[in-house]
């Protein structure tokens, strides 16, 4: 039941801006109508109890005009449908004291100030439909239905003048006219209003869309500089700052690939340098040093390139990418475990892709012992997990461990060739692919890493 509400509150509750702009001035427009509608309801009703009041008032005060000797035929027809008791009538119907209150008036304002006014009103039961049909009334016995209208004034303490009259009933068919008048206002407004919402929002999904793309190889496409001032300046300041920021990724690119060959120079005149010192511990250490110094540096450049693959993405099978990552590692003896995986179709960077997944594999196997890779697919993403039978990592560093530089000191310490950019490099690629990286400790100890990509359209 809970989910129903919700999904209706959803839906009731748009996002958009065109949305809430349609559904603000939709609900005042509503409110409006009833505002507009309740007073004319209570105008009409006001005038139909004049109506009914009316014919039994007149009668009377024809019935009691002096001014006429002998009796005119006013006076002695209205005398005809008048009952004179010496107490209150019976009541026939429902009390009325808006009628009642209305009679009082309309005697005031003709000099007479009667005692105490009663009135009553009697309507008709309608006829059943099949009544209706038999009879061939229809619908016309509906709309020309009377109201009976008991008056009763007293006018001395032992005479009371009665008269009964008849009225149309409040004949206005007001939630019709409701319903047809708020469709039209609906239409009038609304259609323009949803045509210019939807023209000022089209800027600003295109701008949406651009930001998305904004730091990829790809890039985006400048934003058109269309629609009021604001949006148009908006559009231009989006465009000025596309071009800085590739800019500066250019430099950025330009600057790594010469620091990355302006190191490795050394580096390698440097190991040929060692080659030639006499064998010892000292040699060891120093080609462990300068091996541990350019793959701090190829790591370092991996992650600065996250995401900036210049080759476009492909559609490829990740259970085949995966198959193909643990061959390499198959072959060359480590202990990695693979579980049946789906043919799952994903549009990413294959090398980056393979990148990440052996990154992950790496740690798994490193501090870990061993590797267990598996692949599922869930709703619209593909979720491919590597997990180990190790230490885990304790809970408050989970997030501190997807930093760049950070190693754990007792299992993951720089001695077992640990950088600390593995991690990070792998959630910078999801990021740059649209997923994302998970790590979590599985109930039964050891790591879990589950890599979140989207599923191919």
């Amino acid at each position: 039941m809970s989910l129903r509400v919700g999904a209706l509150t959803a839906w009731l509750r748009p996002r958009t801006l065109a949305g809430q702009t349609i559904l603000v001035v939709a609900a005042s427009l509503f409110v409006l109508q009833l505002i507009a509608f309740s007073l004319y309801y209570i105008g009409l009703r006001n005038q139909w109890v004049t109506i009914a009041a009316a014919p039994g008032v007149i009668r009377i005060l024809e019935a009691l005009d002096q001014r006429d000797r002998p009796l005119s035929w006013q006076r002695i027809r209205a005398a005809q449908t008048l009952q004179l008791t010496d107490r209150a009538p019976a009541r026939v119907g429902q009390d009325s004291p808006e009628i009642a209150a209305r009679a009082a008036e309309l005697f005031a304002g003709a000099g007479i100030r009667p005692l105490e006014v009663r009135a009553a009103i009697n309507e008709p039961a309608p006829k059943p439909p099949l009544a209706r049909v038999l009879t061939g009334t229809g619908s016309k016995t509906s709309r020309t239905r009377r109201i009976d209208v008991q008056l009763s004034v007293k006018l001395q303490a032992d005479r009371w003048v009665t008269t009964y009259t008849r009225s149309a009933p409040v004949a206005q068919p007001i939630l019709q006219r409701l319903i047809v008048q708020t469709m039209f206002l609906f239409g009038f407004v609304l259609i323009p209003l949803v045509w210019f919402t939807r023209r000022l929002a089209a800027p600003l999904r295109a701008l949406t869309s651009a930001t998305a793309r904004v730091g990829t190889p790809e890039g985006a496409a400048p934003v058109p500089v269309v629609g009021p001032d604001d949006v148009r300046r908006l559009a231009a300041s989006f465009n000025a700052m596309q071009d800085r920021i590739r800019s500066m990724l250019e430099e950025k690119d330009h600057m790594l690939g010469a620091i990355g060959h302006d190191l490795r120079t050394p580096l390698t005149a440097l190991r040929v340098r060692v080659e030639t010192v006499t064998d010892g511990p000292d040699r060891e250490r120093m080609i462990a040093t300068i091996d541990d110094m350019r793959k701090m540096l190829d790591d370092i450049l991996s992650l600065a390139r996250a995401g900036r693959d210049r080759e476009p993405p492909q559609r490829v099978d990740l259970a085949a990418l995966a198959d193909a990552a643990l061959d390499d590692f198959e072959d060359t003896g480590a202990p990695v475990v693979r579980a049946d995986m789906p043919r799952t179709i994903v549009i990413v960077h294959p090398r980056a892709i393979r990148r990440a997944l052996t990154n992950l594999i790496e740690n798994a196997v490193k501090y870990g012992g061993r590797a267990e890779v598996s692949l599922r697919v869930g709703k619209e993403r593909a979720i491919l997990a590597v997990s180990d039978p190790g230490p885990g990592i304790p809970e408050d560093r989970i997030e501190e461990m997807l930093n760049p530089f950070t190693r754990m000191e007792q299992s993951r310490s720089r001695d077992t060739g640990g950088t600390g950019l593995g991690l990070a490099i792998v959630r910078a690629i999801a990021s740059a692919e649209g997923g994302h990286l998970r790590l979590s400790n599985r109930p039964e100890g050891g790591l879990l890493a589950e890599l979140s990509l989207p599923l191919a359209v």
